[in-house]
């Protein structure tokens, strides 16, 4: 069930999931960046291979010519940041989460209180709702 902004959500595949509330939703970021599909993953291919400062290097060459607005660049480094040869299926929906408890990272925690994360790797969180001493809702 895709997830929408005000959702609270967690990642449903690490050992802490947090809890976070969606603040902003790209259904496309490629279309928000006004990039051609087929272009950006193959470049994302080509980068395969390549040491982290030369793909570093070669993206945010490429960002700063393909467009001059400062958060359409960013958006395209978070692209190719999650596109990478890792990444099993293509990722273009993106959330931006504010976490009210971090959820665990694979070394640790993560460490921001906010940040763009791929929208298939969080999952709603179930708030249960709980009973006074009467037992009244």
């Amino acid at each position: 069930m895709p997830v929408k902004v005000g959702d609270l959500v967690g990642f449903h595949r690490r050992k802490t999931p947090g809890m976070g509330i969606i603040l902003e939703k790209m259904d496309d970021i490629l279309e928000y960046c006004e990039i051609d599909h087929d272009i950006a993953f193959n470049i994302a291919e080509n980068a395969q291979g390549r040491t982290y400062w030369e793909k570093k290097s070669a993206i945010e060459d490429l960002c700063g010519k393909l467009s001059p607005d400062r958060s359409r660049q960013n958006s395209l480094k978070l692209f190719f940041q999650y596109n990478e040869r890792w990444c099993r299926k293509p990722k273009i929906s993106f959330v931006r989460i504010k976490w009210f408890k971090q959820p665990a990272a694979y070394e640790g925690r993560v460490r921001e209180t906010e940040g763009w994360y791929p929208a298939d790797w969080v999952r709603r969180k179930v708030v249960k709702k709980s009973l006074d001493k009467q037992g009244a809702p």
